[in-house]
């Protein structure tokens, strides 16, 4: 059941660790921001349905619209059983597009088109451990039918450009993560991996041992629980956020650590990961240096999160896709590094 998969939440420790507030984005790297027509598409606006699929990780240069009625936003991304998703590229970058956040559970149609160029795969799952399949520094994560995804809700395997197929899946409350793992070749010839290039995406199916109804009600507030995985999660490091959606400017963001090793947080634009990881991964077990922050203009909590804290901040946020994830390294008993992010701490948010 996905109820199973991580512990529940608790109340935060008295141990609250009160932190500076970071600095603004800056720099070239920006998140993909909403047009006026784009948010109408998708049921931001007042009066709007939600029609046309919406891209997680694009750039664009429109200005976002800073407009959004929040009780339609929650009525236009949840409350739904298909989910329309579509791979492309721009680029360097790689994305998956859909059109809403949040589905009801139960019976769902999940309908994936390659839009793109080139071959993508997409898998529904619920958040977990990756690690073990993600070797980057290999040529290949091994064949689609071997990947040890747990609950594995829907499966597209590697589809060629202009192609779509549709497949039913049943989904428990619970976050469930859109992914592509196909490996490519950079032009000097090591391998990336889909995901590291921006395709993925969080969606949520709000319900009993799940996120709660206003999980796509934009605030201007976040907070994350850090928690263990169950049962045949029990590898994981999972972040459990309370939102999807949250409102640009200044976000007060609250992060409880319930594991028994420290963390960290950032958040940042969705983007290419590719060269960062190779780097964070190339140094072992480390904490990634602010160079390394600034090269996705990653905004950061400062300093470690401690087993059983609470770290709280503000981050300051433009209008788009994010992502946030503990960039940290760690070593696993066959002495393999491996990112935080990859066991779990990760997930996609939008800021309107």
């Amino acid at each position: 059941m996905q109820t199973d998969i991580y512990e529940p939440t608790r109340p935060a420790s008295p141990a609250v660790d009160q932190i500076a507030t970071p600095g603004a984005n800056r720099g070239g790297l920006r998140a993909h921001r909403l047009t006026r027509r784009q948010a109408l598409q998708i049921g931001l606006l007042a009066g709007a349905a939600a029609v046309t699929p919406f891209a997680v990780g694009c750039s664009g240069d429109a200005a976002a619209t800073q407009t959004a009625s929040l009780p339609r936003l929650g009525a236009s991304l949840a409350g739904r059983s298909s989910l329309n998703a579509k791979a492309h590229e721009a680029g360097n970058l790689f994305f998956v597009d859909v059109d809403r956040l949040a589905l009801s559970a139960g019976s769902v149609a999940v309908k994936f088109a390659n839009t793109g160029t080139i071959r993508h795969e997409l898998y529904l799952y619920p958040p977990q451990d990756v690690s073990a399949f993600l070797r980057r520094g290999h040529s290949s994560t091994g064949p689609a039918a071997s990947r040890p995804l747990a609950s594995l809700a829907a499966r597209f395997a590697s589809t060629p450009p202009g192609v779509t197929n549709t497949e039913a899946s049943t989904l428990a409350p619970g976050f469930y993560e859109l992914a592509c793992y196909l490996v490519g070749d950079n032009s000097d010839g090591t391998p990336y991996v889909h995901l590291d290039r921006g395709e993925t995406a969080t969606i949520a199916v709000p319900g009993p041992g799940g996120p709660p109804a206003d999980v796509v009600v934009a605030a201007n507030a976040l907070n994350v629980q850090v928690v263990p995985g169950k049962a045949g999660f029990a590898s994981s490091w999972l972040f459990v956020p309370d939102r999807l959606v949250v409102r640009a400017g200044s976000v007060a963001v609250t992060v409880s650590n319930r594991l028994s090793e420290s963390h960290s947080f950032a958040v940042f634009p969705l983007a290419d990961l590719t060269a960062l990881t190779a780097q964070l991964l190339a140094g072992g077990a480390t904490t990634p240096d602010p160079s390394a922050y600034r090269s996705i203009q990653a905004q950061v909590l400062p300093g470690a999160i401690p087993p059983g804290h609470t770290t709280a901040g503000k981050v300051e946020l433009t209008a788009g896709w994010w992502a946030a994830a503990c960039l940290e390294v760690s070593r696993d008993g066959r002495g393999d590094s491996f990112l935080h992010r990859d066991k779990g701490e990760r997930f996609t948010f939008l800021v309107i």
